[in-house]
């Protein structure tokens, strides 16, 4: 793919987001009821919906469901902030210009708007296991225990924290670590810790944090990249996109690791000859909340894969059922352990599943509609090409240049606030038929890696105006001023990564 007060950790809702209304007069509050109301059932519907026809194949569902988008778009638009409205407007516009010069526009425009309807869905239904995470004791208390290590450790702590955290509730992990690192930073503060030991503890742990988040993009089944890509190049070896992904995934912790250890490697040296630290001890790692953490994160898995091999349907697709299905059965099992009755954990279940559909879901209607309107832009413009005129110019250039083209056109383009999804749909769709020179899988790769880099080296990426929003930080300073050495070895590590599976596969 824009300093404020910092959300609590619960909150996790993207830029954008409506606000809750201020208490004003008797006869407007009835009416904003009535538009949360309106968006909650006609986004359901289109996340329903669009489930049912990915398990079912019927045209009718998928009618459904893109009605109810389009419907959700319109309902929704006085409550769209200035990005929404923006990429609405652009869809609308290069929606009328494949109409007009497109033979047969009908059915391409058709089936950008069912992939637009598919992936505000999968974000609307992936986002519910944010409402399980913010209730639970052992989320935060591993949070803690992350952002309390000793400096020699916290920054692989922090990013491998948030690469996992990330599969539970996506960009919600920069809502729930970012006010546990500034508290420690505040402490650090009012300790009398040297400015430049609490200037340098800033800078580590939210580059840590944004940037083990964002190496997730690439692998993790749960986000809406793989939703995405799995969609464009059904042909992909899932076994290969899965290893290859997690594979770059820890070199580039492991690069991130040493280069914030090179950056800083005086600094412990220079403050102990001051004798300017008071360090706090680390806390005890919470082996049960370790233990919980890693339940929920196999159990996730567990029922993606049963679901696949049960239904017949690619793992993104059964996570969009799992999800829901899992949170559901987490927020029973936190009721148990808070020594409620098995009735009561189930009546506050059900209590905790309607406010999902009257709360959660209007509230995440900023990123469906982003995801949407965005993967319509990219389907769209695809359509504008010339067939085959990408394949013919990806099949006469090296298979190194094909695969590193997509993510350096990606950090490009998201300097200018354009989000990486567009790209994303753009060379999917414009590739997916081509005879490519090198593997399917190695495609998604080049487009989840690009989307990756896009996160830390763009301050109009989805995470870094998400951590500005929970920090007071400036999107910058996180991006620009912190992270554009690191985003340009991760880079090189990409290339060389993709070159050698290439030579693999």
């Amino acid at each position: 793919m824009p300093a404020p007060s910092a959300p609590s950790p619960a909150s996790a809702a993207a830029p954008g987001a409506p606000e809750i209304p201020s208490a004003g007069p008797a006869a407007e509050r009835p009416r904003g009821r009535a538009l949360s109301a309106a968006i909650a059932a006609l986004l359901t519907l289109t996340a329903v919906s669009a489930l049912f026809e990915s398990f079912s194949g019927l045209h009718d569902a998928s009618v459904v469901s893109v009605a109810a988008l389009l419907g959700a778009s319109v309902v929704g638009l006085p409550r769209m902030g200035a990005r929404e409205r923006l990429l609405l407007t652009v869809s609308l516009a290069v929606g009328a210009w494949v109409a007009l010069t497109v033979p047969d526009a009908g059915g391409a425009i058709y089936e950008a708007l069912d992939r637009a309807a598919f992936l505000a869905a999968f974000m609307l239904l992936l986002a519910v296991l944010r409402d399980g995470a913010q209730s639970s004791a052992d989320v935060e208390t591993c949070g803690a225990w992350l952002t309390r290590q000793p400096p020699a450790r916290r920054y692989g702590a922090i990013a491998t924290g948030s690469h996992v955290l990330f599969l539970l509730i996506n960009i919600g992990t920069l809502s729930l670590l970012a006010p546990l690192i500034r508290a420690g930073i505040r402490d650090s503060r009012a300790a009398g810790d040297d400015p430049e030991v609490v200037a340098a503890k800033e800078r580590r742990q939210h580059s840590a944090q944004i940037r083990g988040w964002a190496c997730a993009i690439i692998w993790a089944p749960t986000t809406v990249t793989q939703a995405v890509l799995a969609a464009m190049f059904p042909q992909a070896d899932t076994r290969i996109v899965l290893a290859g992904g997690i594979g770059w995934a820890v070199l580039v912790l492991l690069a991130g690791m040493g280069e914030d250890r090179l950056r800083f490697r005086g600094l412990s040296r220079r403050m102990a000859a001051r004798g300017a630290t008071a360090r706090r001890a680390p806390l005890p790692a919470p082996r049960e909340a370790l233990a919980g953490i890693a339940v929920v994160c196999l159990g996730l898995g567990g029922v993606a894969l049963g679901v696949s091999l049960w239904a017949g349907v690619g793992v993104v697709t059964a996570l969009m059922l799992g999800a829901p299905l899992l949170t559901l059965v987490w927020i029973y099992c936190q009721g148990l352990s808070k020594g409620r009755s098995a009735p009561d954990a189930l009546y506050e279940t059900a209590r905790r599943g309607r406010r999902i559909v009257t709360r959660t879901t209007p509230e995440s209607a900023p990123e469906a509609y982003t995801l949407a309107f965005a993967g319509f832009i990219g389907a769209m413009a695809a359509t504008l090409v010339p067939p085959g005129v990408l394949g013919e110019t990806a099949a006469a250039i090296p298979a190194w240049a094909l695969l590193m083209i997509p993510p350096l056109v990606m950090c490009i383009g998201v300097q200018f606030a354009l989000t990486p999804m567009l790209f994303a749909v753009f060379f999917g769709q414009a590739l997916a038929s081509a005879p490519l020179p090198v593997d399917p899988a190695l495609m998604v790769l080049s487009l989840g890696g690009g989307w990756c880099l896009a996160m830390t080296c763009s301050p109009f990426g989805a995470g870094a105006l998400v951590l500005s929003r929970a920090t007071g930080l400036s999107a910058a300073k996180l991006t620009w001023g912190w992270n554009l050495p690191y985003t340009g070895l991760a880079a090189l590590l990409l290339a060389g990564w993709l070159a050698l599976l290439n030579e693999l596969v």
